[in-house]
């Protein structure tokens, strides 16, 4: 069990994936709180027991801050790793649909009415098909209507793409 010297006021806790987002555990116990004075400055450390095997992700919590970052303990250390990596690495099955969710952007979740310019007024718009989209790659929009120069599209949800045979 690797002991993790860290400032005073930070707290190590565990994380697990949980409805998409990582859920923060209670905080790992304190070992003890340790005092060290200089000329110039007197320093809290806080000693912590982490009982986590090596490559865990842990979250470090900074009230300071207000927030906190997520870590791998690596060797008794703490390595920093981006929110997204740890996210991937715990819950692996969905990693394709946040990229895909990533890569939909702003495009509308429900119908939305577009005009088509006058030079694109005969594109072939199929109510039911789906398109790439032609700003963000990687997405899809599916067409829900049409009347004459309007279209009416929407994001292609994760669901309908797999169910299509595209890989996200």
């Amino acid at each position: 069990m690797p002991k993790i010297t860290t400032p005073n006021f930070v707290t190590l806790h565990p994380v697990a994936p949980k409805n998409g987002r990582l859920d923060v555990g209670q905080a790992f116990p304190t070992l003890e709180i340790t005092r060290t004075e200089t000329e110039t400055a007197i320093t809290y450390r806080r000693i912590t027991a982490v009982d986590a095997p090596d490559g865990t992700i842990v979250f470090m919590r900074d009230p300071v801050c207000r927030g906190g970052s997520h870590h791998r303990l690596v060797n008794g250390e703490l390595v920093p790793v981006n929110y997204i990596d740890a996210l991937n690495e715990l819950d692996p099955e969905n990693a394709g649909r946040r990229r895909y969710e990533a890569r939909l952007g702003l495009l509308p979740r429900k119908p939305r009415r577009f005009t088509l310019p006058l030079d694109r007024a005969d594109d072939e718009w199929v109510p039911g098909d789906t398109y790439p989209d032609e700003h963000r790659e990687g997405a899809y929009v599916t067409c829900t209507k049409r009347s004459g120069r309007q279209i009416w599209i929407r994001a292609t949800t994760y669901e309908e793409i797999v169910a299509l045979g595209v890989s996200p």
